[in-house]
């Protein structure tokens, strides 16, 4: 039984230590999903002021054509 219960102590102590690599892990990839979050949402903010200034742009030339 000291056998038995020795394989299974070694067993659960494996486990436990994936159990942490891979919770290390997916912390890693939550970060990167919030960093790729972060620069989409500042892309996309950068994109709509720069279609606003190109309206800005369009509609003065629009106004000095007429």
């Amino acid at each position: 039984m000291t056998e038995e219960s020795e394989s299974l102590r070694a067993i659960l102590d494996d486990i436990t230590k994936m159990r942490r690599e891979i919770t290390g892990s997916l912390l890693g990839v939550e970060q990167h999903v919030v960093a790729l979050s972060t620069d989409v949402t500042n892309f996309h903010a950068r994109l709509v002021s720069i279609e606003d200034r190109l309206d800005r742009i369009e509609n003065r030339l629009a106004r000095k054509s007429t």
